[in-house]
């Protein structure tokens, strides 16, 4: 497989303006994430201009599961770029108040130039 396209990242509604270099996503995409058979699409029906700064982290959780959602289920694809992992959620107290923090880890990745054997020469270059 190679690295997860536009589309797959942010959505099959997604458009890239080549002049502008603007990057346009549809929420609409985020409606439906499918993990482990539970669906945690983002419900934007009730967003407006009004209220929309108040959906800027759901969005962004939204598009991290969605890209756990459409990732390969195991990491292994060297191909892959950036792959998400569930972290499990934990016990935390922030300003006093008792919460749980949801983690996701979003790892990236490049190929090591090196391998798995240094030349001697490389080192202090």
């Amino acid at each position: 497989m190679a690295d997860l396209t536009l589309a797959q990242r942010f959505g099959t509604n997604v458009a890239f303006d080549a002049t502008t270099k603007a990057l346009t996503i549809n929420l609409a995409d985020l409606n439906s994430i499918i993990i482990g058979g539970i669906d945690y699409g983002l419900d934007t029906s009730a967003m407006s201009d009004a209220n929309k700064d108040t959906y800027a982290s759901r969005i962004l959780w939204a598009l991290l599961m969605r890209n756990q959602a459409v990732q390969p289920e195991t990491n292994n694809d060297s191909t892959v770029g950036v792959y998400i992992t569930n972290q499990a959620k934990r016990n935390t107290i922030r300003n006093n108040v008792s919460q749980i923090g949801f983690q996701l880890l979003a790892t990236a990745y490049k190929n090591d130039p090196e391998g798995v054997n240094l030349d001697p020469d490389a080192i202090g270059s």
